[in-house]
């Protein structure tokens, strides 16, 4: 997880606790702070959900990379053994031609 999206989810659950910390209390400062700490976390959640989709996005991106490069090392790694199993095939061949001689 990007440290970005890490400390604003961290922010938002302190925010959270200390709302509900605050809930209990019945004074006009609470009230007011209950209202700012709703304003944030409004913001702050919907800022997380946009930095959680792109990372999202992006590991997905990055996970179809990796498998395409897999799967083309896999190809190489094939059309090797099929360019040695031809080299030996050759071989084979010359060999019977000679030792026919």
């Amino acid at each position: 997880m990007p440290v970005e999206l890490d400390e604003l989810t961290r922010k938002i659950m302190s925010l959270e606790i200390e709302r509900q910390a605050l809930k209990k209390e019945k004074d006009e400062i609470s009230k007011k702070r209950i209202d700012e700490i709703d304003e944030n976390l409004v913001t702050m959640e919907e800022k997380e959900t946009d930095l959680r989709s792109k990372w999202e996005s992006e590991k997905e991106a990055k996970t179809e990379i990796n498998k395409k490069n897999n799967d083309a090392e896999d190809e190489v790694t094939r059309g090797e053994i099929d360019g040695a199993n031809k080299i030996h095939e050759a071989r084979a061949e010359i060999n019977k031609g000679t030792s026919c001689v």
